[in-house]
């Protein structure tokens, strides 16, 4: 399966969602939506992690946040990894090169993507939810989770 760094070529564009019926976001006004699709730029990956990075290359900055191998080997704090095995960022077969210390607790999930884990079209997704668990809060999964914003100095 290629990795999602190795899917991208010139040209490509987005994947359009289709419309459900059930949403029921509000409309964008007319004089704000744009007539044709922006022009951005096309930007292969290692220019993005040479230039906004401090790692001089796309493997070097994938190695700089993987936990795969011993790096959670000396974990003492309890922990959960989520992960999904339809993730299309993290092969399925990475989780078998985890570390997995007592304080590691790992839950797989069949479908959740990537960082998406959604279980509906509002509210909180099932990972929100799950981690208000994991802490002992129990959330209502109609209501939207409390935002708090940090006050600028």
């Amino acid at each position: 399966m290629k990795l999602i760094y190795e899917k991208s070529s010139p040209g490509r564009r987005a994947s359009v969602i289709p419309r459900y019926e059930n949403l029921r976001a509000p409309e964008v006004p007319s004089d704000l939506r744009r007539s044709e699709p922006p022009r951005l730029p096309e930007v292969p990956e290692f220019e993005l992690i040479r230039h906004f990075t401090e790692f001089p290359s796309l493997d070097e900055y994938l190695n700089g946040y993987s936990i795969t191998g011993g790096r959670l080997a000396r974990l003492e704090v309890p922990a959960s990894v989520i992960t999904s095995l339809d993730d299309p960022i993290i092969p399925a077969h990475s989780i078998e090169r985890l570390a997995t210390p007592p304080a590691l607790r790992l839950i797989v999930t069949r479908y959740g993507g990537h960082c998406g884990f959604l279980d509906q079209l509002v509210g909180p997704t099932w990972m929100e939810r799950k981690i208000l668990t994991e802490l002992g809060l129990d959330p209502e999964p109609t209501q939207p989770l409390p935002v708090t914003t940090a006050s600028s100095p």
